[in-house]
């Protein structure tokens, strides 16, 4: 009669788990595991800058079309004084024509004007709107800028003052 190998005990020696080999497991996890982790995250945080950076320049060009832009503007609100107002900030703030951020924006002249006198003078006009002001600023007239921050980063202290004791910034 022919032996029969028993297989199973095979497979059950190679199986079995000795305390080196636990060891090897629970330190090769987290050795491997963590770095992976952390790569993934860098990853997803890359993919989120980039669509928003992306998002950003699909905007400027959106922008760059009057005809878009005065839809949108037209969507937010439909009083043209509030966006002729918005798009005056802009313009007197600098921040209109140099929205490309390249390096070379600041060889462009119309974005070196800056009017903080009128800007201080418009938004307390307009501090009624200044909402509509913030939206009209972000979504049409500058590249997803916010207004405020521009606001302290671009006007003088006394202008600034004058701003905040009619408006919310």
């Amino acid at each position: 009669m022919l032996q029969k190998r028993n297989v199973n005990t095979q497979n059950q020696k190679f199986w079995r788990w000795d305390n080196w080999q636990v060891y090897l497991v629970v330190i090769l996890i987290p050795l491997i595991g963590f770095p992976l982790y952390r790569f993934f995250i860098k990853q997803l945080q890359k993919n989120t800058e980039v669509q928003t950076q992306v998002q950003q320049e699909q905007q400027l060009l959106e922008n760059q079309d009057p005809i878009k832009q005065q839809v949108v503007a037209d969507s937010i609100t439909p009083s043209k004084s509030v966006q002729s107002y918005t798009k005056e900030v802009a313009a007197k703030l600098g921040t209109q024509f140099s929205d490309a951020g390249h390096w070379y924006d600041f060889l462009n002249p119309r974005g070196w004007t800056e009017d903080d006198t009128r800007v201080a003078d418009i938004i307390i006009y307009q501090r009624n709107n200044y909402q509509l002001m913030v939206k009209l600023y972000n979504k049409c007239y500058s590249n997803s800028r916010s207004l405020s921050k521009d606001l302290y980063t671009f006007l003088d202290n006394d202008q600034l003052l004058r701003i905040k004791k009619y408006v919310n910034i």
